[in-house]
Parts: structure tokens; C-alpha cells; sequence
């Protein structure tokens, strides 16, 4: 049994921190493997490896952060999934699982999306839906993927999202020409989770977690402008 924690919309910074406390919760088997959801505001962050250039207009907060990958974008319309798992296999094939979760989700839309052998991620044709970065500490996953539902790409031109060009990322908005039901769309990316992943879910409130976990510990992400 794993828990699932629907945080809702958080801003960033806290729900990094909240991650950052489950983490260290899960490493020192103190809770079981836990999904986060949360959809976030307005921000950009990099990953550990990130490269500078790849912000072109600091219009947004830029925070660094440990997973891999590099810039990406966050906010209202996407959906954020962080994965606080003890590893069980190699990380590659970690990935893939998290991959197989979302294509599988997509599918039920009549969305169909793929790997990508050369760039991480969920892609639909030569467009990219799905980002994914991950770090591994203590052998625990944290971070994980975000899916654009109804995101607006407008913010994805002020960067190079993973160093690519901001024309090659997407939305299901975008691929079926109407905003998509974020709730179903949360529900339904869970299920393909549970499948993928082969765990139950028990829905948890972080006020369930008070006692085992101290966000306020972490304060804030770096940030970076």
C-alpha cells in the first residue's frame, strides 16, 4: 500500500518543501512510497545540470532545484506528480514506468503518445506533452513529472524547455481543441500510476502526516532570479 497526497494548488516553494519532507520521511522508512499531486503557480525551475542560456526573459521566479533535466516551466493547467518511491530497479527503467502511466492515461483521450529514445518524457508526434525529472537520495525518488492538461504555452517561449525549442512542447488542450477536466485528468494519470507502477493507493491529507513530517525544515528552494 502506498499513500497518495493530493496537495491541490500549492505554491512552489512549500510544496517542494513538503516533498522534501516526505523524502526524508520514506528514507528512514517512516511512511510508505508516496505520490504527490499538485498543481503549482507561475514559476520556472532548472535542474541540477540546468544550463543558464536556456532562460531567454526572466518574466517568472527561477529556482534551482535537485532533479535532473533542465528548465521547465510550472502552473495553472498542469499537472504535477512527484514520485517518493524506494527504488526498486534502475533508474531508467523507473522512468519508463512513469512514461508507460501517462501514454496509458493519454490513450483513454484518444491521444496518442510515445517515448522518446533520445529525450526523456511523453511526446505526441514531434511535440513534447510530458516532462520528467528525477533525483535519487538514500535510494528514494523525489521529483517526478509534469503533464500539461490546459497549461498555457505562452510561458514555455520565454525559455528553452529542456533546451529545446518552446514550439516543441504541447498540451492536451492544444492536441484535442478543448480545456480537458483537470480532476478526471488527475484521476485517470493516478490509475495509470497504480498500474504501471503495480501499488494501491491510499488517499492521505498532510494534515495525516503532521508529527511525521516537518516541511518548515526545508524553507525554500534556491531561487535563482
Amino acid at each position: 500500500m502506498a499513500y497518495l497526497l493530493d496537495l491541490g494548488f500549492m505554491r512552489y516553494g512549500e510544496a517542494w518543501a513538503v516533498m522534501r519532507a516526505v523524502h526524508e520521511a520514506r528514507a528512514r522508512d517512516e511512511l510508505p512510497d508516496t505520490l504527490i499531486t499538485v498543481i503549482h503557480d507561475h514559476v520556472y525551475t532548472t535542474g541540477r545540470k540546468g544550463n543558464a542560456a536556456n532562460l531567454l526573459k526572466p518574466v517568472l521566479p527561477l529556482y534551482w532545484v535537485e532533479r535532473g533535466g533542465d528548465i521547465t516551466y510550472h502552473g495553472p493547467g498542469q499537472l504535477v506528480y512527484y514520485f517518493v518511491f524506494k527504488l526498486k530497479s534502475p533508474i531508467g527503467d523507473f522512468i519508463t514506468l512513469m512514461e508507460d502511466a501517462v501514454i496509458s492515461a493519454l490513450s483513454t483521450y484518444g491521444i496518442e503518445a510515445r517515448h522518446n529514445p533520445s529525450h526523456r518524457g511523453v511526446w505526441v508526434g514531434d511535440r513534447k506533452i510530458c516532462s520528467i525529472g528525477v533525483a535519487v537520495s538514500e535510494g528514494v525518488t523525489y521529483h517526478g513529472f509534469a503533464l500539461n492538461v490546459n497549461t498555457d504555452l505562452s510561458f514555455f517561449s520565454y525559455i528553452n524547455p529542456c533546451g529545446l525549442d518552446s514550439s516543441k512542447i504541447t498540451s492536451m488542450k492544444e492536441v484535442l481543441g478543448v480545456d480537458v477536466p483537470i480532476d478526471e485528468v488527475k484521476a485517470r494519470v493516478t490509475e495509470g500510476v497504480a498500474r504501471s507502477f503495480g501499488v494501491e493507493f491510499k488517499e492521505v491529507r498532510l494534515r495525516d502526516l503532521e508529527g511525521l513530517i516537518d516541511p518548515a525544515k526545508y524553507g525554500e528552494p534556491v531561487r535563482l532570479v
